[in-house]
């Protein structure tokens, strides 16, 4: 389709190509409006909205007619839900240039109210939804215009503050912001008549006197002090800590910043970026995050994408995977293709001119860290900042940090309280004072930022954050309590859920929460908030709100299910986080997060009541074991055995057994215990009663053991009789009993037949997403190029293998993929290559490690 533009700031406008779009009804633009900022609706949803009569659905089918008619292709739809295709919205343009802090865009893409002089005959609800969106719009372009008289030069900055001035005469801040800038006129004469004008007009219509900050500042004004600093605190007593930023990012190390809680991490990060002028990708962590695969990878993504960048479409369909918003994801799985999505995302970010980094890493998703260190372009091949606490991280990105620091590759900034003496530029107090300030504060700059106009001993955060809480009104001090209890999957639409708030009032609640401080764009302030405001409640007012938090994304669409699971542990119904545990296991497996896979099915069995949890383990028993193999964790897999033998005792269970005695047969391979696996696979072909799907893979289990001693005639035997048996290609299996047979054929020397295998076998591991068996394929193609002389194509597919396979996190794929290339370049007598190999594969567990062992010498 073609550009299109929504214009819904101000009178609403549609354009196609340039051009304006005559629409012949109002319905028309509220349809558009609501499509285009709550993303894909239910019909049912929108004609009850739009309509509200019997005869909704009827016109709500005229009026998409209409638009379908006007610019074909607007509207995509699946199984009854409508949605907008891609066009230009400036109401996410206008968010996302005040997310940037790009103030005149922002001002001019505001045209005027939202859907301004729009009135249409429809819902209470739809015209309460209008409402919402007005002030919402309308306070954030107040923002807008306050941030820009903030950072303008005074002359500017006095006309800015005068126009919020006049829409909204009794704004407090406004009044104070013009006040303050006729002073660095030095027109303190203005300053006080305007002072004076507001004075006069609160008594005549509320009769109330101006805010005490108010008459503060008038006080100030007329005794010719300066009035205290506004905004961000300055940036001082870190100039050692810049120099030494710049110099370890010039010579291309890595830098981890980490420091005490509020110790100034993130600002001397956002510091640096600014002073160089450079833009940055920033994962940035949340609490909670760690519980749900991906969540913090899926919001860094979010930001990027409102901030104009735009995925080809065969990237969008995969980032779907991680951000539903973006429309179906395609219905198989395939690691590959969404690695690519999300390093074609990161493309940019190679350039001089961008920088990556990681904020608060200790709170980062291990699937979300895992998969960003891996973009070697990104992140190993370059220069990037990492902040966090230490002694609060994941053993994976601890370890990931202590390897870049053992190479050299990185350095570590350990940031110390501030001293007196910045605390005195920080605060413009005298040295006395200073020193006062920096012992009961600690030097920390969070808690001194919050003593501005204070006094010392509230630096101590919870007394602080409490006294706060104190003064707000009931709604904004549950909605606080909730935010801090919910943590990373806190959002308007939970509150709203959990707490039984209409939008107008969920929007006030947390305007009054950002007024106080503890709010900072609809989220907690700081994650200290969060730590204090926790800390002051009772266990059974958390327990309580947990339970409510976890009813409400059980409510809402897209919830991470390992959230929804967390909290209902933490409200105390560990049974009812059960199907979400599973959930979250399932989850895990299709984007390749293993470890956090196995993790839940744990959690799955732990929270199960006593009674069922017996099934719960039989349940995930062949999930469970197919993830341990391929973690090569062959000690916990032959517990997991041990386990089902003792659950299939039962009688209702012993239907288990074969399935079971299978699960020993290819432990025993995969220990490279050859005979024991012919053994038992013979044994359960030799006893009868077998269904197909298990007599087949007993023959695949004896073929791959008897093509490991190299009887290839006889693996090629079983493997093609499995085939026949069990032709199914959503077979597990399927795809390895083609693998196995290409691998045969290529030691016979019949490449065409190997070749016709493993085309067999690759499609299936694409069409079942399985990025282990791709990189077996590929492993395989790769010999088949280098039995026929084709050593270029053999380098290239063996280097494909190696990447696939140390992505998929599958240690045996990977073992058997390094020992293919190893053996390979050693016939064409390349050393390093060699070694280099074979040390990556002697720190595997698994058959060929004693191989790579000996290549080292």
């Amino acid at each position: 389709m073609s550009r299109v533009e929504l214009k819904l700031l101000g009178p609403p406008e549609l354009l196609h190509r340039g051009r304006r779009v005559r629409l012949r009804s109002l319905k028309s633009y509220a349809l558009l409006a609501y499509l285009a900022l709550e993303g894909p609706t239910p019909r049912e949803r929108l004609a009850a909205l739009l309509w509200d009569t019997p005869s909704g659905r009827g016109n709500l089918r005229v009026e998409v007619h209409r638009l379908d008619r006007a610019i074909p292709g607007i509207f995509a739809e699946r199984r009854g839900v409508l949605a907008l295709a891609d066009l230009d919205l400036d109401v996410a343009a206008f968010e996302a240039a005040a997310r940037s802090a790009d103030w005149p865009r922002a001002q001019a893409l505001y045209r005027g109210l939202f859907l301004e002089g729009l009135e249409v005959e429809a819902s209470p609800e739809f015209a309460e939804w209008t409402r919402y969106q007005r002030t919402r719009l309308q306070e954030a372009q107040r923002t807008v215009l306050a941030e820009r008289a903030r950072h303008a030069p005074p002359q500017e900055a006095v006309a800015h503050w005068l126009r919020l001035l006049a829409e909204d005469p009794l704004d407090a801040a406004a009044c104070r912001g013009a006040m303050t800038a006729y002073l660095r006129l030095g027109k303190t004469d203005k300053a006080l008549q305007l002072y004076r004008e507001q004075a006069e007009l609160l008594e005549r219509e509320l009769g109330l006197p101006p805010e005490a900050e108010t008459r503060a500042l008038a006080h100030l004004i007329r005794s010719g002090e300066r009035p205290a600093p506004t905004g961000a605190p300055p940036f001082v007593g870190r100039e050692p800590e810049l120099g030494r930023l710049e110099q370890a990012l010039a010579a291309g190390q890595a830098v981890f910043v980490t420091g005490e809680p509020g110790i100034g991490k993130t600002r001397l990060l956002l510091e640096f970026v600014r002073a160089k002028g450079v833009e940055p990708f920033l994962l940035r962590g949340r609490p909670g995050d760690a519980a749900v695969p991906y969540a913090t990878l899926a919001r860094a993504l979010r930001e990027y994408l409102e901030a104009g960048f735009d995925p080809e479409p065969w990237a969008r369909r995969e980032l779907a995977r991680l951000l539903p918003e973006l429309g179906e994801a395609p219905p198989e799985p395939n690691p590959a293709r969404l690695l690519a999505a999300v390093a074609q995302a990161l493309e940019p970010f190679k350039t001089p001119d961008r920088l990556w980094g990681i904020d608060d890493l200790q709170f980062v998703d291990p699937a979300s860290l895992g998969l960003v260190t891996g973009l070697a372009h990104l992140v190993e091949d370059r220069a990037g900042i990492v902040t966090y606490r230490r002694g609060r991280l994941d053993p994976a990105a601890a370890a990931w940090i202590e390897d870049r620091l053992a190479s050299g590759r990185a350095i570590e900034l350990t940031l110390e309280p501030l001293r007196p003496e910045a605390v005195a530029r920080m605060l413009g107090v005298d040295g006395e004072r200073a020193r006062a300030l920096a012992a009961y504060t600690g030097g920390n700059p969070f808690f001194l930022s919050r003593l501005r106009h204070g006094d010392p001993q509230t630096a101590d955060l919870q007394q602080l954050v409490a006294r706060r809480l104190r003064q707000a009104s009931a709604p904004a001090r549950k909605l606080c309590q909730l935010a801090a209890v919910a943590g990373a999957v806190y959002a308007p639409a939970l509150a709203a859920a959990a707490l039984g708030l209409r939008p107008l009032a969920l929007a006030e609640a947390s305007d009054e929460l950002e007024q106080l401080g503890l709010f900072r764009k609809g989220q907690p302030a700081h994650d200290l908030v969060v730590e204090s405001v926790l800390a002051e409640l009772s266990e059974a007012t958390r327990r309580h709100l947990h339970l409510i938090v976890a009813e409400a994304l059980e409510r809402l669409p897209k919830a991470p299910p390992a959230a929804v699971a967390l909290h209902f542990e933490q409200a105390g119904y560990p049974g009812r986080a059960t199907p979400h545990h599973l959930a979250a296991a399932r989850a895990a497996e299709r984007v390749f997060a293993f470890r956090e896979a196995l993790a839940q099915y744990r959690q799955a069995i732990a929270s199960a009541p006593p009674e069922a949890a017996p099934d719960v383990e039989v349940e995930t028993l062949e999930a469970r074991y197919r993830i341990l193999l391929a973690l090569l964790d062959w000690n916990d897999a032959e517990q997991l055995l041990r386990r089902a033998e003792e659950l299939a005792r039962a009688p209702e269970r012993e239907a288990l057994r074969p399935a079971i005695r299978l699960g020993w047969a290819g432990l025993h391979f995969n220990r490279w215990e050859l005979d024991r696996a012919e053994a038992i696979a013979n044994e359960l072909l030799e006893s009868g009663g077998l269904e197909p799907r298990l007599r087949a893979e007993a023959l695949y289990i004896r073929a791959v053991a008897v093509q490991a001693r190299g009887e290839h005639p006889r693996a090629l035997e079983d493997v093609e009789a499995a085939l026949e048996m069990h032709p199914d290609p959503a077979w597990a299996f399927h795809g390895w009993a083609h693998n196995t047979a290409a691998i045969s054929h290529v030691a016979l020397g019949e490449l065409g037949a190997a070749e016709e295998h493993n085309r067999a076998a690759l499609a299936h591991f694409r069409r079942w997403g399985n990025l282990a068996g791709e990189a077996n394929a590929h492993r395989v193609f790769a010999e088949i190029a280098a039995a026929a002389g084709r050593y270029d194509e053999a380098d290239r597919l063996h280097e494909q293998a190696l990447e696939q396979a140390r992505r998929s996190g599958h240690r045996e794929v990977l073992g058997y993929v390094l020992a293919s290339a190893l053996l390979h370049h050693e016939r064409l007598g390349r050393t390093e290559r060699v070694h280099e190999l074979a040390r990556e594969g002697a720190e595997l567990q698994g058959p060929y490690q004693e191989f790579f062992r000996q290549r080292l010498g």
